[in-house]
């Protein structure tokens, strides 16, 4: 966790274009705000450690570091945005899968740089910290422009898996809102 936020705080702070800039502290922000939710959701509906479901989600959007890193020195990439934005969302996910990898991360935590590719996947196994991860991520997407942003969470197994309450007049994931605001703050 401590090297993950050091990598992360290191990159942030050494950027230097104001896109690069912009973009990963983006991507801090998000991660910060997804980790927070990992560890409510973590300690609200499994027995799971929520340090390892909030690590889990930090290291959610590592891929993208080292593509930020290497389009700060190539300017066509800092000339086109949307494309940036493209490569980050084809490749940063298998990046992402290699650097824990090489890391030697836990074997269950190595796939979340896939998160959005497991939306509507699940292993009918126990709990696992990909599943809490999943439903953090929709958490934060919630009423968003992101194709996920309004997706019908009952359709989402690693939801229904945890038993978060998915009906119209289910309203328990925001009686959460405060404890999530406070965990993410913490971590950023």
């Amino acid at each position: 966790s401590s090297l993950v936020t050091s990598l992360a705080m290191e990159q942030m702070f050494h950027a230097k274009t104001k896109l690069i800039d912009t973009k990963i502290r983006e991507i801090w922000h998000n991660a910060t705000e997804v980790a927070g939710i990992a560890h409510v959701l973590c300690k609200t509906y499994t027995n799971l450690k929520p340090d390892q479901a909030a690590l889990c989600a930090l290291v959610h959007e590592i891929g993208a570091l080292p593509i930020l890193t290497f389009a700060e020195k190539n300017e066509e990439l800092l000339e086109n945005p949307k494309f940036l934005e493209t490569l980050i969302a084809k490749v940063a996910p298998k990046l992402g899968e290699m650097i824990l990898n090489q890391w030697s991360f836990p074997k269950d935590l190595i796939q979340a740089p896939q998160v959005m590719s497991l939306v509507v996947k699940s292993s009918p196994n126990k709990v696992s910290y990909i599943d809490i991860l999943v439903a953090a991520k929709m958490r934060a997407l919630l009423d968003t422009d992101h194709p996920y942003g309004n997706f019908p969470w009952s359709e989402v197994p690693a939801i229904v898996k945890l038993g978060i309450d998915t009906s119209e007049d289910g309203n328990e994931i925001e009686d959460l809102s405060e404890d999530m605001e406070a965990a993410a703050s913490f971590l950023r």
